[in-house]
């Protein structure tokens, strides 16, 4: 284990003989038992509990900070995610996934109908300023752009023939037609 003095670890009270063992939001590794000396968490053993359960923190030293920053990440996309899905591991669902923003490094940022101002707010921003920044808007399955001086960036486009494969093969031909356009709109339905 990494004896690590600047930051908490990532860690729980758990009990070590549950069927399902206690894993790390941020790495997904099981979580191992917190020496009682020479551990940064160690002085949390002072807080011991009546209840029989056991100190646990990550055996890798992920910092409490980033797995808490990657569990808040993956609670706001959690319902739009496969059932195997949790905090360290997350795949979307592009099934149910019909509104989004998506950024020009192609992640996805799902939103309900009519949901696109609220996130860009969430976002600190608005649509307009995304828009010009380059970010793809997916509205009821379709695709909208509107760059005015830029392209579809590649993850943007991957994104696309994604859903594509998905929902409409028969669009790949008009897409292709469209994929250098500054201005586009792609419907898939």
């Amino acid at each position: 284990m990494k004896m690590v003095n600047d930051y908490e670890v990532e860690g729980c009270w758990t009990s070590m003989d549950k069927k399902e063992k206690p894993r790390c939001r941020k790495c997904g590794s099981i979580l191992k038992l917190v020496p009682k000396e020479k551990h940064f968490n160690s002085r949390y053993w002072k807080l011991q509990r009546n209840d029989g359960l056991l100190l646990a923190c990550c055996p890798k030293g992920c910092a409490e900070k980033d797995a808490v920053k990657s569990y808040k990440e993956f609670s706001l996309v959690r319902n739009y995610c496969t059932k195997d899905s949790n905090s360290w591991n997350y795949k979307l669902d592009y099934t149910i996934i019909r509104n989004a923003w998506i950024n020009r490094g192609g992640k996805i940022f799902p939103c309900e109908y009519r949901g696109h101002v609220d996130l860009a707010f969430d976002l600190n921003s608005d649509e307009i300023t995304l828009e010009r920044k380059g970010w793809l808007k997916l509205s009821a399955s379709t695709f909208i752009w509107d760059f005015r001086g830029k392209v579809l960036s590649n993850k943007q486009i991957d994104v696309i023939f994604d859903y594509i494969n998905i929902y409409n093969k028969k669009k790949l031909k008009e897409f292709q037609e469209k994929i250098d356009d500054e201005i586009g709109m792609l419907k898939l339905k």
